[in-house]
């Protein structure tokens, strides 16, 4: 049997997103924008026993955290392409990085997508930005809030 975690479509804010972008209030998506921040030493004190201890175990930035950003091909379709930059800048104690931002492209879409992650920061932050042609949907999904931003 193989189940997931943390499914983030499954949370009722993004599925407001989902409904709010089907409703066309926004026109074409042609941006979006995923940030991501926690203190994973805080969130994982054991970090140093866990995947992040050694980068090839899977831990870190690109590998662990990275994967819950996924959801965007939900909104913006398959990528095409991604350009990636990390670094461990903060957490000691692991070979794992902490730090990542990326840009996507969308085989569908001229649309452009950035993610980015700080693992070390002291507030938790999880936010969601689409840019449509007509308007703009913001998504404070940890807060569970959303609203449609007006053209």
């Amino acid at each position: 049997m193989i189940g997931v975690a943390h499914v983030r479509r499954a949370r009722l804010s993004m599925q407001a997103v989902e409904r709010e972008l089907d409703s066309g209030k926004i026109g074409d998506v042609l941006a979006c924008s995923c940030i991501f921040g926690y203190d994973h030493r805080t969130a994982r004190p054991d970090y140093r026993n866990t995947c992040w201890t050694h980068r090839e175990q899977g831990g870190g930035a690109v590998f662990d955290i990275s994967s819950h950003a996924t959801h965007v091909q939900g909104y913006m379709g398959p990528v095409r392409s991604v350009m990636v930059d990390y670094e461990r800048l903060q957490i000691e104690g692991t070979q794992a990085e902490d730090t990542l931002a990326y840009l996507l492209r969308f085989r569908n879409s001229p649309a452009i997508g950035s993610v980015h992650i700080v693992a070390w920061q002291a507030h938790r932050t999880d936010q969601l930005l689409l840019s449509g042609t007509t308007g703009g949907i913001f998504c404070g999904s940890w807060e569970g809030r959303g609203h449609v931003l007006a053209p």
